[in-house]
């Protein structure tokens, strides 16, 4: 069973396979696809003297167990987090056997976004003449693939590529992907999310440019992409007087802060051995400019 609902069954010829008590049993699998408070009912679905388990493995009562939650039925309900869980139905006494209907339900209505998007950017790698794109994701469910596409004017989109999603998971799963460009100026991107139902969802639009000239100020940082050690330079008619240098993550969260950077011949360097993979925003102020250069970090 996947969330709330019914279904309809009978221990007779089930067996004693969970040898929880000395009676034939059926295990029911319910993955449960949000965190709430769940209940797991037989009352009115039997006729008979039934002992319910709940457990988060197969024949086990680790969430909770009952025999008479509701006159001769059983009855558990539960606070639970998303996950999958087990019930055993069987009966109170070794020669007891019968038809059943177990009954999923949550107190609240359970709604579950197919893909959350934590983050979606791109970079221009001008050493390579390619656009890094990269996303991230903290949770899937039944995500079947991202569409990406590009476009120069924002407007007409063209196909890019289409990139395999991890399907469901609860975890944080990053994509990346390299689009060979030359045209100068900026690359528009989206992304669209389809579900194995055939439904999609839109992201934003990600503008990527390369590094502009006209400033009296350039800087520089390479290699990049990088395993983690870059060199930050800077060059043009200034006096120099910096500022901190703050390095952002794809969420926006400062993760690296350097106070008084030393330059020596316009050069200092940025260690980000230790972040994870992923596309990072760097930030200084030279003099009267505000300098924003974008680095990825590819372990």
């Amino acid at each position: 069973m996947n969330g709330a609902g019914s279904q309809a069954g009978t221990t007779v010829g089930g067996g004693n396979n969970c040898t929880l008590r000395a009676s034939q049993d059926i295990v029911v699998q319910v993955n449960i696809p949000c965190a709430d408070t769940w209940t797991f009912s037989l009352c009115g679905g039997s006729s008979w003297d039934t002992y319910l388990y709940l457990g988060t493995s197969c024949c086990s009562a680790s969430v909770g167990q009952n025999d008479d939650g509701c006159g001769l039925q059983s009855t558990i309900t539960s606070a639970l987090a998303p996950g999958t869980y087990y019930v055993t139905i069987e009966a109170f006494g070794s020669g007891t056997t019968g038809t059943f209907t177990l009954n999923v339900t949550s107190a609240l209505p359970c709604s579950v976004l197919p893909v959350t998007l934590l983050s979606f950017d791109g970079i221009h790698l001008e050493n390579e003449r390619k656009n890094h794109l990269t996303w991230l994701t903290a949770s899937e469910q039944n995500s079947d693939y991202f569409l990406l596409e590009r476009s120069f004017d924002a407007q007409n989109f063209e196909f890019v590529s289409e990139v395999n999603a991890a399907g469901s998971s609860n975890q944080n799963i990053h994509y990346e992907w390299l689009d060979p460009v030359s045209t100068e100026g900026v690359t528009y991107y989206r992304l669209t999310q389809y579900d194995f139902d055939g439904s999609s969802s839109l992201s934003h639009i990600v503008a990527v440019e390369a590094e502009s000239e006209l400033n009296s100020v350039h800087a520089k940082v390479y290699p990049n992409p990088g395993s983690g050690l870059f060199y930050l330079e800077l060059s043009g008619e200034s006096s120099k007087e910096i500022g901190a240098i703050q390095v952002f993550n794809e969420l926006g969260a400062v993760v690296r802060t350097i106070d008084h950077p030393l330059f020596l011949n316009g050069m200092t360097d940025l260690d980000l051995q230790s972040l994870e993979k992923g596309i990072y925003t760097i930030r200084l102020i030279v003099d009267d400019h505000t300098i924003i250069r974008k680095v990825s970090l590819m372990h």
